[in-house]
């Protein structure tokens, strides 16, 4: 009688193996981005501040970037609910949608599952609110202290923290980055307070894992650089 023997291919029991291990690091990924966005939140804002929609354009090459660098293909969203065109990522494109947090719209952007390191982006603006350039230093750094509190940071890190004058593309204002926590993980989180004259604030919001943050520094810019009003 002839023995029947499945041979396996040398590795391919080792390369299913990583293929589960990295399914389950994406699935992990995405749950943590999910509840991440989520963490974000809008109850970290001034007391002053306390519909689904938008036009999305036909991909284009992007602006505002250096010229030694070549052009990218970016998503072009027109958000009428939160009055902004936002930039996104589209190489590989990026998914993106508005949600409703607390009756307030805020524009979420998540990196596709193999995307390294895992990110997160949000947009938001208060078109029935207006912040004089005299009261903006005060409102921006309320806004951010209670935002890294909002991501774990305690009364005190949050009074030590540091805020910087930042300005990206046509919006002035102040930035402050740290190291919080979203779903027991460590994370880099970035947030810019800003507005430009005579028009209402807005926040934009970027976080992934610790150490990380340097690595994003070009899709910063490619997105944040590129914000504007619609009207």
């Amino acid at each position: 009688m002839q023995d029947h023997h499945h041979s396996i291919p040398s590795g391919l029991g080792h390369s299913q193996g990583r293929q589960k291990t990295d399914r389950l690091a994406n699935t992990r990924r995405r749950r943590w981005l999910q509840g991440a966005a989520a963490a974000v939140g809008l109850q970290w804002l001034p007391i002053w501040a306390q519909d689904k929609g938008g036009e999305v354009k036909p991909p284009r090459m992007g602006r505002n970037l250096p010229t030694d660098r070549p052009l990218r293909e970016m998503q072009i969203h027109k958000l009428k609910d939160i009055g902004l065109e936002v930039w996104v990522e589209n190489q590989p494109p990026w998914e993106a949608q508005t949600v409703q947090h607390n009756g307030r719209p805020v524009f979420t952007v998540r990196s596709p599952e193999n995307y390294h390191p895992p990110t997160a982006m949000t947009f938001a603006s208060w078109p029935e609110h207006k912040v004089s350039q005299e009261q903006l230093k005060n409102v921006a750094h309320s806004a951010l202290r209670h935002a890294s509190q909002n991501f774990g940071l305690t009364q005190g890190q949050a009074r030590a923290m540091a805020i910087r004058p930042q300005q990206h593309g046509v919006f002035s204002g102040y930035e402050a980055e740290f190291v919080g926590k979203l779903q027991g993980m460590a994370a880099d989180v970035r947030i810019f307070f800003a507005l430009q004259a005579d028009h209402p604030p807005v926040v934009m919001t970027v976080y992934t894992l610790k150490g990380k943050m340097e690595n994003l520094r070009d899709v910063i810019h490619r997105s944040w650089d590129n914000v504007s009003y619609l009207n």
